[in-house]
């Protein structure tokens, strides 16, 4: 190795020789020794893998139980003309299955709260899905007015 400075390298036009230098020493640390699998150290370990060993198996004896499907709604319109309200009422069939699905009757359109005659903009967000692992996933979108918006999204829609 050479050592920078005092005739290293970057020093030579001072017409000094490089200086070669020891080697490091290595770790002096040791290496545990591996058990190879299948030869446990003692009749205790071997054990307490033997009893880890039925306690796996015992826990995924469930894995291949069906799982129930959630429960769905169908409310009238009547029912439906105050969605939140609706869906407190339904909470407590609801909750026992952590999920559900409500189909909204047929006719029934969602009240937009969207003023499309505002002349504001708002920023969008291109999402790439193919950067989301790298943590880079957002990148900057278009500017748009709600109605240009809506005829952007009514376009994508044809």
């Amino acid at each position: 190795q050479l050592q920078p400075g005092n005739g290293g390298p970057g020093n030579m036009a001072s017409g000094k020789h490089p200086v070669e230098l020891s080697p490091q020493p290595r770790s002096k640390r040791q290496r545990k020794t591996v058990q190879p699998l299948g030869e446990p150290e003692d009749t205790e370990h071997l054990q307490e893998l033997h009893t880890a060993i039925e306690n796996s198996r015992l826990e995924n004896l469930n894995v291949d139980q069906p799982i129930p499907e959630a429960p769905v709604f169908h409310p009238t319109i009547e029912e439906f003309a105050d969605p939140i309200k609706y869906i407190n009422s339904i909470m407590p069939q609801a909750k026992g299955a952590g999920i559900c699905r409500i189909v909204p009757p047929q006719g029934w359109q969602n009240p937009t709260q969207v003023d499309l005659k505002a002349t504001k903009f708002f920023q969008t967000k291109l999402q790439r899905m193919s950067l989301m692992q790298e943590g880079r996933a957002m990148g900057e979108g278009q500017e748009y007015s709600a109605s240009t918006y809506k005829r952007m999204a009514e376009i994508g829609r044809a």
